[in-house]
């Protein structure tokens, strides 16, 4: 079977090296009744492995010549244990999946560095759906998710990883593992999602995540000058920011880089109070 060649505008560089692709299958470790949806599989590398499973895997691909491989290359599975879907993953709808399984399913993928970011979110976004996730990324993006506070890798994915599940030890993979090598280091990890997540948790959680992406657009200032982009009203900027609450003034002086996840949540809760 002709194989597929990478396309540069897509991101696509696909992973090669069977014993890396073993152990990312080891870490999200799914049972044999697991629903596992696998983000953009280019030629199978982890489908093959997914697949010797006892277990349903639906394949998200946006690429027509990946779809058109995939359908060949497992057309004995197709519509059985295994089922294809041509969409940009990122309309990709976790709550039907669950509410046609009823229940929580496990993600994996070799993510484009080029859209990570955007991927991670949705993920985050439809976390009350997923068990756990394992990804593949410029080791950049995954050392940002695990970075310590204070420092200038600590922002808005770091907190938005805490907010919502717990991330693992970082596993580095070199470029020669990939074809076509990229420019970079990759890295593979997994999130433990939070569990007892129903809607209405999410949707404070999203707007906990708001305030956080507000704040950190002006990450050097001062919270009480970055605050005018998350309350709008300038009334009610003016009340909080010349209140006699001695945490939020605490708070008003900090920079967002100088803030914990707790302490997020606790300014999230007291500026919904005025």
């Amino acid at each position: 079977m002709a194989q597929i060649q990478p396309k540069k505008s897509l991101g696509q560089h696909f992973l090669h090296d069977k014993n890396i692709a073993n152990k990312i299958v080891d870490l999200l470790a799914p049972l044999d009744d697991s629903i596992v949806v696998e983000i953009g599989p280019g030629t199978g590398v982890l489908t093959d492995l997914l697949l010797q499973r006892k277990l349903t895997l639906i394949a998200v691909e946006l690429d027509t010549r990946s779809v058109d491989f995939l359908q060949i290359k497992y057309y004995d599975k197709l519509d059985k244990n295994f089922f294809l879907i041509k969409q940009d993953f990122l309309e990709f709808d976790f709550k039907s999946i669950f509410q046609k399984y009823n229940k929580k399913v496990l993600v994996i993928g070799n993510i484009p560095y080029y859209i990570t970011s955007p991927i991670l979110f949705h993920l985050f976004n439809s976390s009350h759906y997923i068990e756990r996730a394992v990804m593949m990324t410029q080791k950049e993006i995954a050392e940002r998710l695990k970075a310590k506070i204070r420092t200038k890798d600590y922002g808005i994915l770091t907190l938005a990883c805490q907010l919502f599940g717990e991330i693992s030890k970082i596993y580095s993979v070199p470029p020669s593992c990939f074809s076509p090598p990229p420019n970079v280091t990759s890295a593979f990890f997994s999130i433990n999602f939070h569990l007892n997540i129903d809607d209405n948790l999410i949707k404070e959680k999203m707007s906990v995540l708001k305030l956080i992406r507000t704040l950190f657009q002006q990450r050097r200032k001062t919270i009480s000058n970055s605050l005018k982009l998350f309350i709008q009203n300038k009334e009610l900027y003016n009340n909080i920011i010349n209140s006699d609450n001695l945490i939020i003034n605490k708070y008003l002086k900090l920079r967002p880089e100088e803030l914990t996840l707790d302490d997020f949540l606790i300014l999230h809760k007291l500026l919904l109070t005025f």
